[in-house]
């Protein structure tokens, strides 16, 4: 159970801790807002948090999408796109951020972010 005055008290369980960790807890994607919420295309869940959501289904896990990585996926069409669901939170490599979907990826430089379908 994690509580701030912002976002008040939230658990975070299972593969969302996984996901959390993997994103960098705290300094990663700030803390919990609220409850799992389930319904999404294709059987997906998410969880919120104040600097981005945790996307769970049962193929892919547990990972994270934050700015401005949420911003370019609502463009490619969210989950139901070409990109679907991640596959990894944002990993650097190379002074470069990339996230790895299940369609393709989208790597953030500093002239911007570029989005790569498979």
């Amino acid at each position: 159970m994690y509580w701030t005055a912002t976002t008040g008290a939230h658990a975070v369980t299972g593969a969302y801790w996984t996901g959390w960790g993997e994103a960098g807890w705290q300094r990663g994607i700030g803390y919990p807002k609220g409850s799992v919420v389930c319904g999404l295309y294709g059987s997906g869940c998410y969880q919120p948090f104040s600097e981005g959501n945790i996307y769970w289904t049962a193929a892919t896990g547990a990972h994270a999408v934050n700015e401005p990585y949420m911003s370019q996926w609502r463009l490619a069409g969210w989950q139901k796109g070409k990109l679907g669901y991640p596959l990894e939170a944002a990993v650097a490599y190379a002074g470069y951020k990339t996230v790895r979907f299940q369609g393709g990826t989208m790597t953030r430089s500093a002239s911007g972010i570029k989005v790569a379908y498979f």
